[in-house]
């Protein structure tokens, strides 16, 4: 994190470099939770019972799109 202590003309360290630091790393944990939701969800629906002539094809499918 970019941090700026406070000086003699500015006494009071400078936050906003803080707070937008902040304010990132919580978008890029928000997306990443997304991500890792979309991937249970897949691997949830993949568990799902189907037909054995069609298991490969829809874990094929299913791998694709984990990709």
């Amino acid at each position: 994190m970019d941090y700026r202590p406070g000086n003699r003309s500015n006494p009071f360290p400078n936050y906003e470099f803080v707070i937008r630091d902040l304010t990132k790393l919580e978008a890029a944990l928000e997306e990443r939770l997304n991500t890792l939701q979309e991937k249970k969800q897949l691997t949830q629906v993949a568990k799902e019972d189907v037909p054995p002539e069609y298991r490969r094809l829809v874990d094929n499918y299913y791998e694709s799109l984990s990709q």
